[in-house]
């Protein structure tokens, strides 16, 4: 099988652009009005001023532009990442917080010599003022366990304390209007590590307008909500590739300039404002791999072997279990056969008179399409009325297949086990038996009716159908003693009073005859099966329910509600799972290469030496199996020939589907992480989706797919890293300018993947904080064409990418940097390939 990585993108364009500036710097302004007048030429002015100058009192307007300094407003923040109190793999996402206000972190200057003209298009970006600092657990004093904690300061707190061993920010101007606000005190040391550099400050910031694109279908995104306008986003430098809990602050820098890295910080810890924050937890990165990592993993084995993904259990010397027990076999007696190719494992039976022997067992799910099982006795399609009847002797080798016997007597476990289910099949039999009374009566009468009018009489002779028509006609004029002869009375009434006296035959006998006939027995097996699986509601089924709908088990009608059907579709979802898979085994791939992480063990693998943790299978729905599994259930109840006789009509007026039913298992700790995972099949409809435990989920299709598309749930956008935790690495996108695009206008080539990788290595990241192990926090470089760097880097293999036509500058931007960080949801595709090749 082919597969391919794409990407899901939202029906919006996403223009990143370097920055917003505000209207206005903040600070002291004053506005002053003047006029001035003039007479008209040759005019006489009456007074003595000078012609031309007749001046008015200028009008002066003094106010004052102000700016968030040391604490956000309320609505202020859109949105973070990840999300507050969350715990997941975060390896590859690059924290960051989105901004209602787009102009919010170069509402201020750093200082006054970072002051540039507030124009977006002077060449050289502002540097903003604020900045997303993250702290792993232990590293603030104030805050060992990473909760948020923060000191908070009131204008009424006091007076400050005499001696306060922390350094404050060198301010200009006075303090801003704010009433309370928090601060954070940040060692020196830890500060140095990661706080970002002067140049690289700018690269972290960005402003986003978001435009929804017409006749696009709904988006439907997690953590955040894409949604029209302009914001302002602050990314993080520090990929949290560690394990256990993080902090964000969103921080001002205003007044700090001199203590920026690589800048000397001092030697008292660091008072910063820290105008928002919160917490998420990393979960153990050392055994996980993300979700391109651990799909590329599932499909892998099929890309030179694509019976690889059956549904069998592969040779690997393992022994097998039987279903619903732990006890191994013994030995491993088989000779080498095709049967494990086709889904089948050894199991240990023991027969009814108490010998054990080894046998085969396959369930449901089947790597092939199995040919069709012969009927008992060679009887058309009469039900199995035994799991003995469903033994298969294997002469070559003297054991049995029991695969069908198990579904049968599972069948019938299950139906003891529940009593609605139990209830639902007496109900129909009892319905039967009603329906033959009333039929043999009404054929001593008319012996020669034919199908349609015995329909017809056992349609009116119901009970609830028959109050709903007497309702129309009239209650009062029944009860006032109307005509009681009609074609309406219980033609059992009927048939008593004009039946002889004495009657040779016993009544069973005479049901049972009555039975035997082709069109009683038509008639009959279908009203029977309405029960179990009810047909669109007839007229005198919606009167009734307008009335008073009986609850189904005091119904004594053959109308239930609908969605009580005893047919697979009910029955599928109670078999237990090691009824479908009975080995563990079979779920299960080869262990991956060395260094490659491995997902979490779960409980399908504890035990299994040599095998991986992951394993993606698909197969084909054996609908023999699913019909002993339904002969089973329908044999509880029978106590005399006739209910072998209507039991035997029921189960073959079930409805059985004509399109073959496909379906796949996927194993995995993926699905805890994801778990609203969209899995597509082209050509096909899903029939049922079913979570079997927290990591293992199949899902059934109606027909053969063409392909198969695995979807990352939609989350909105964020910026990080790809690969695995141990090596991340960056997606290149295409960020050019062409010269025959009018400047400001967005090219709509931008923005698409190149399909190449830049690896962070250890010229990308800087050395570990406080004494860590692994390497977190971005080192951007100076920038410069010359520079070293993730940004040099990044311009270097874009450069190598350019099109013709395009040009692209030595630096990024912030816009651009930006949009090589963006991550989007991934979409892989599953397709077939015929005999020559070719993908279908």
């Amino acid at each position: 099988m082919a597969h391919h990585f794409t990407e899901s993108r939202p029906p919006l364009l996403v223009d990143l652009r370097d920055q917003r500036l505000p209207a206005a710097e903040t600070g002291d302004y004053e506005a002053e009005l003047a006029h001035r007048w003039a007479p008209a030429a040759g005019a006489d002015a009456g007074s003595g001023t000078a012609p031309g100058e007749y001046p008015l009192t200028p009008v002066t307007h003094s106010f004052t532009v102000t700016a968030a300094r040391r604490c956000l407003p309320p609505d202020a923040v859109h949105t973070v990442n990840p999300p507050d109190g969350a715990s997941g793999l975060y390896h590859g996402v690059l924290p960051h917080i989105t901004l209602s206000r787009a102009s919010l972190p170069w509402d201020r200057a750093l200082s006054s010599s970072r002051s540039v003209p507030f124009t977006e298009d002077s060449g050289t970006p502002r540097t903003p003022w604020l900045a997303l600092l993250v702290f792993a657990a232990g590293e603030l004093p104030a805050d060992p366990g990473a909760e948020g904690l923060r000191l908070r300061h009131t204008r009424t707190a006091g007076t400050r304390p005499a001696r306060e061993e922390v350094q404050r920010p060198d301010l200009e101007g006075g303090d801003a209007d704010e009433d309370a606000w928090y601060t954070i005190d940040v060692p020196p040391d830890v500060f140095t590590k990661v706080a970002p550099r002067l140049e690289e400050l700018r690269y972290l910031a960005h402003s986003r307008i978001v435009r929804t694109v017409k006749s696009a279908a709904p988006w439907y995104g997690r953590r955040e909500e894409l949604r029209e306008g302009t914001f302002a986003v602050v990314l993080g430098n520090r990929l949290p590739r560690g394990d256990g809990r993080y902090v964000a602050h969103l921080v001002s820098l205003e007044g700090w300039e001199k203590r920026l890295p690589p800048a000397d910080a001092g030697d008292k810890p660091l008072r910063l404002f820290s105008l928002h924050a919160w917490t998420f937890g990393n979960r153990p990165a050392a055994s996980r791999a993300g979700f391109e990592q651990t799909l590329r993993d599932l499909v892998r084995c099929a890309e030179q072997d694509p019976h690889r993904l059956d549904l069998v259990l592969h040779a690997s010397g393992k022994k097998a279990n039987t279903p619903g027990a732990d006890t191994p076999l013994s030995s491993d007696p088989w000779p080498p056969s095709g049967r494990l190719k086709h889904g089948y494992v050894p199991v240990r039976y023991q027969t009814h008179s108490g010998e054990v022997m080894p046998a085969w067992y396959r369930g449901p799910l089947t790597p092939f399409t199995p040919k069709p099982l012969p009927t008992p006795d060679g009887g058309g399609a009469r039900r199995f009325r035994s799991a003995e009847q469903c033994h298969i002797f294997i002469d070559e080798q003297g054991v049995f297949d029991i695969s069908y016997a198990a579904a049968w007597s599972l069948g019938r476990a299950l139906a003891l086990a529940d009593p609605e289910l139990a209830a639902q099949v007496d109900r129909a039999r009892t319905h039967g038996w009603e329906d033959l009374r009333a039929a043999a009566a009404y054929l001593r009468l008319h012996p020669r009716a034919d199908r349609e009018a015995l329909a017809r009489h056992l349609e009116s002779r119901s009970g609830p159908a028959r109050f709903a028509s007497v309702l129309r006609q009239g209650l009062l004029e029944h009860l006032a003693g109307g005509d009681r002869t009609d074609d309406g009375d219980d033609p059992a009434a009927t048939a008593a009073a004009h039946s002889p006296a004495t009657d040779a035959r016993p009544a069973h006998g005479r049901l049972l005859s009555a039975w035997r006939e082709p069109r009683v027995r038509e008639v009959i097996r279908t009203r029977m099966a309405r029960t179990l699986v009810p047909a669109e509601v007839d007229e005198y089924t919606q009167d009734l329910s307008l009335l008073c709908p009986p609850a189904p088990e005091d119904d004594l009608d053959a109308y239930v509600p609908a969605g009580t059907g005893l047919t697979w579709p009910a029955l599928l979802p109670r078999v237990p799972f090691c009824y479908l898979v009975p080995d563990r085994g079979m779920l299960l791939d080869p262990v991956p290469p060395a260094g490659r992480p491995q997902s979490c063990p779960g409980p399908l693998d504890d035990g299994f030496e040599g095998l991986g943790r992951d394993g993606l299978r698909l197969f084909t729905v054996d609908a023999d199996w699913l019909k002993c599994l339904q002969d089973g259930a329908l044999s509880v109840g029978i106590g005399t020939a006739l209910d072998e006789e209507l039991t035997d009509g029921l189960s073959q007026a079930l409805p059985v589907s004509t399109t073959p039913l496909t379906g796949l298992l996927l194993s995995t700790r993926l699905l805890s992480d994801y778990p609203d995972l969209i899995v597509e099949a082209s050509g096909t409809t899903a029939a049922l989706r079913r979570d079997m435990t927290g990591d293992v989920l199949m899902m059934l299709f109606a027909g053969v797919p063409g392909s198969l598309t695995f979807r990352e749930p939609g989350h909105g956008i964020h910026f990080g890293s790809a690969g695995s935790p141990d090596r991340p690495a960056i997606g290149l996108r295409r960020c050019t300018v062409r010269e025959s695009i009018h400047k400001g206008t967005p090219d709509p080539g931008n923005g698409q993947v190149f399909g190449t990788k830049l690896t962070l290595d250890d010229t990308h990241l800087r050395t570990p904080v406080s004494g860590g192990r692994l390497r977190e926090v971005l080192d951007l470089g100076s920038g410069t064409k010359n520079g070293t760097g993730l940004l040099s880097d990044l311009s270097t293999e874009l450069r190598k990418k350019q099109h013709h036509g395009d040009t692209f500058p030595d630096t990024l931007s912030p816009g651009q940097f930006a949009l090589q960080l963006l991550r989007s949801p991934l979409t892989l595709d599953l397709t077939r390939r015929t005999k020559d090749g070719d993908p279908r």
